[in-house]
């Protein structure tokens, strides 16, 4: 079943909970991630932000979806309800303000009074900052609560996905798991029809050597829609994006368009007139 502000998905799906104090870069941290983006600019979140963030794995696809929850208390709403079906959580400090730290016991307190038993990661932010407050010697809060701890860095990308990858472990319970690059490109759904390109092939030849050479004109039938070419877009990059409505005229500007394999399945060429 779909939480709130959660889609149902065809692969697991865990609601990760972050908390800390405000301006400790948990959104940054989330943002980081979604876009590879850092943000420079801090703006107080304002009650909870759900963000799904999808991570590919030897395993398979897993999403989290992040509920990045505001840090400062006049922001925070109903904020043990943010909480609730918390499958997994980060706690997080900025290590150049010692009373980020100092909060962490408060956090961790009010996440156990809602969610038993879940995986939970500290995590001590800006470790890239010079002037730091809080030495990794004098963090030992995790030890005594059986967390696992990461020094990490959103504007640098120090130990960028470690937290995600521990938790990703604990909830499948494969201490093997690992990230892998995502595909580049999806699956292929259709078969490539090899007779459709030759017989498009040997069509527009046949029409370029009628036509004398120059730009002629033809209509794709049987295509699916894709996104339909525009005046200012009908050019051989366009048909080799794009597929057509039947019947649909697209201009062939240049001799030899490239025309993409797929878009070619069950097509018939045929000269067309406006």
């Amino acid at each position: 079943m779909a939480l709130p502000n959660q889609q149902t998905v065809d692969y697991p799906s865990f609601k990760l909970v972050i908390v800390g104090d405000g301006g400790t870069g948990k959104t940054t941290f989330v943002k980081r991630h979604l876009t590879g983006e850092f943000e420079k600019k801090y703006e107080p979140t304002i009650g909870v932000e759900v963000h799904p963030l999808d991570f590919f794995t030897n395993c398979g696809k897993l999403r989290f979806y992040c509920w990045d929850t505001a840090g400062q208390e006049k922001f925070g709403g109903l904020r043990d309800g943010y909480y609730i079906h918390g499958q997994c959580a980060i706690i997080m400090f900025d290590v150049t303000a010692r009373l980020t730290y100092k909060n962490v016991p408060t956090w961790h307190r009010d996440l156990c009074r809602v969610c038993e038993n879940i995986p939970i990661v500290l995590c001590g932010n800006k470790v890239d900052v010079k002037n730091r407050q809080v030495k990794a010697k004098q963090v030992t809060f995790h030890r005594k609560k059986n967390l696992q701890y990461y020094e990490i860095s959103a504007k640098s990308n120090y130990n960028f996905e470690k937290p995600f990858l521990y938790l990703a472990r604990k909830l499948a319970g494969d201490p093997n798991l690992h990230f892998v690059e995502s595909p580049a490109l999806a699956p292929p759904e259709v078969q490539i029809d090899v007779a459709a390109q030759q017989q498009f092939a040997g069509s527009w030849e046949r029409k370029k050597r009628k036509k004398g050479g120059g730009g002629g004109r033809g209509m794709l039938r049987g295509g699916k829609v894709v996104e339909s070419c525009s005046e200012s877009n009908r050019t051989s990059e366009s048909i080799n994006t794009c597929m057509v409505y039947p019947g649909f005229h697209c201009i062939f500007e240049t001799l030899n368009p490239l025309v993409h394999a797929n878009q070619l399945i069950d097509t018939n060429i045929k000269s067309g007139s406006d």
